[in-house]
């Protein structure tokens, strides 16, 4: 258009000189005018072409982030399989470089067994226009291997040579929570088979009730003979406990609370099974509200509990029958060493008296002493062997020593060492070192004709050792046919228990007996 304007320029100045001068300066201001509006267009269109410059290159920097901080793996590969480009979830997939990775082939990317199908693959998406998709088995750069799945279209251009966009989705932890969901249903229908349980579920809107195999088996139904009523199942409920179970499971659902009811069902040729049911109100992901929960068949369970409970209560009578057996045992033994020993005693004495009232002899009266002093002694003996209270007063040394006083005579010498440690022993544990050591050492004195019996006691630490040794007749410790009756170990034994105690016994004839036992805490 300028080259127009000035050749007309041109043509008016070597005009005729002749013409009119007003016309030409007119003509000439009209093709001003004509200059200055192109010039106007021209820099309109110069603003419209750098506005165009400026919102394609902000689209293609919207572009170049949209593909680099896509949240999907994106991929620019040519014809050949060469990646050109990569963007920062490619990267991170395979926890690799940009670098190491541009200019390389897709392919060496690939799970070598699943190298061909790619292959296939890649070459249909430049055979079609349409978008193609593929699943194979990718190779990290630390060997790890992911299943993904490949979307990709290839761009065919006259201008440049074609290229392919490439999406890869990771979904390995998809298929492994599959797997783990698949693996946990199979541990579940395994645990719930092992266990006797079954799933039911009610359909609070519609009321309809759904049971699994075991729980139309529990029921008693047939396949295909439930009608998923919530009256049919109840109906099956035992009648006495019918309108406990409709209620809770009522309250349940109403306040959305946990339920957890024992009951019987009435199970057609099978009698009745007791079933413990547990259940709860759920929501799933539709917010539609369901009643979901287990029944177990504890039949087998009830009647060993019942079993357990009657043996427990024959137990009990056998050990309260021992316990009165025992009670009167002790009772006839005390009222045999009253009447035989403290009783002719006392009747010894009283005829006596009897005898110092009419003759007034002093002989008598010296001997009405020494049977009032013996017994005397007798009772004391009877009430330590009963009831030592010196032992609640001043504790187990004091008590032990005391008892080797009153049997010490000529004949025979008991000695006693007690730690000072074992001042810290609870009562009820120094009460039952007392009676075993006096069984040990009315053992000695009955059996073993000793003259010389040792005791000692001592506290280490959680245990407490025992000691009693005698000088007496022995017998061969090895033999248990050869250890005297009435030893009365089984008594020991017994309080042993209490405290995971230990017993030994180290004998041999003509060289006394080593009593040793330990105690823990």
């Amino acid at each position: 258009m300028l080259e127009i304007l000035r050749e007309k320029a041109e043509q008016l100045i070597s005009a005729d000189k002749n013409s009119n001068r007003g016309v030409q300066l007119m003509e000439v201001k009209r093709l001003f005018h004509e200059l200055r509006v192109q010039q106007i267009e021209l820099e309109m269109q110069n603003d419209e072409l750098q506005n165009s410059y400026a919102e394609l290159e902000h689209g293609r920097i919207n572009f170049s982030n949209l593909f680099e901080l896509a949240p999907i793996s994106y991929f620019v590969t040519s014809q050949t399989g060469i990646i050109q480009n990569v963007n920062y979830a490619g990267i991170k997939l395979f926890d690799s470089g940009k670098n190491s990775m541009v200019g390389k082939l897709f392919l060496l990317n690939i799970h070598p067994e699943d190298r061909d199908e790619f292959y296939i693959y890649f070459k249909k998406l430049f055979a079609s226009p349409d978008a193609q998709t593929c699943f194979i088995r990718l190779i990290k750069k630390n060997q790890d291997i992911l299943n993904v799945q490949v979307d990709g279209i290839a761009v065919q251009n006259s201008d440049i040579n074609p290229i392919c966009y490439l999406t890869v989705t990771d979904f390995t932890a998809k298929q492994q929570a599959e797997q783990k969901l698949k693996e946990a249903k199979k541990t579940l229908e395994i645990a719930l088979e092992a266990s006797s349980t079954g799933i039911w579920e009610i359909d609070i809107v519609s009321g309809k009730i759904y049971f699994d195999d075991f729980c139309l088996a529990l029921y008693g139904f047939d396949e295909g003979s439930f009608d998923g009523s919530y009256e049919t199942m109840i109906g099956k409920v035992y009648q006495h406990d019918r309108k406990n179970v409709d209620h809770e499971i009522r309250q349940a659902i109403i306040r959305e609370k946990e339920l957890n009811i024992r009951f019987r069902v009435n199970c057609n040729n099978q009698g009745l099974r007791y079933v413990q049911s547990r259940a709860q109100v759920v929501t799933d992901q539709q917010q539609k509200k369901r009643f979901i929960g287990t029944f177990t068949d504890i039949s087998d369970k009830m009647m060993m509990e019942m079993e357990a409970s009657r043996i427990k209560e024959e137990q009990q009578q056998m050990i309260l029958a021992a316990g009165l057996q025992a009670e009167e045992k002790e009772k006839k033994r005390i009222s045999e060493v009253l009447h035989d020993g403290i009783a002719q005693m006392l009747y010894a004495v009283k005829l006596n008296i009897d005898q110092v009232k009419n003759t007034e002899e002093k002989p008598s009266y010296d001997h009405l002493m020494q049977l009032l002093n013996q017994s005397i002694r007798d009772i004391r003996n009877i009430s330590f062997e009963l009831a030592p209270s010196i032992l609640t007063d001043f504790g187990l040394a004091a008590t032990l020593e005391d008892m080797a006083l009153r049997l010490s005579n000529s004949k025979l010498k008991v000695d006693t060492k007690v730690s000072h440690t074992c001042k810290s022993l609870p009562f009820e544990t120094q009460l039952n070192i007392f009676r075993i050591v006096q069984e040990l050492v009315n053992n000695s004195i009955k059996h073993a004709q000793a003259s010389n019996i040792s005791i000692e006691v001592t506290k280490k630490a959680k245990n407490t050792f025992i000691t009693v040794a005698d000088n007496g007749i022995g017998f061969d410790s090895n033999q248990t046919a050869e250890i005297p009756k009435g030893i009365g170990l089984s008594s020991i034994k017994n309080r042993l228990r209490l405290y995971k105690g230990l017993l030994t016994i180290e004998s041999s004839p003509q060289t006394g007996t080593i009593v040793q036992i330990s105690l823990k805490h």
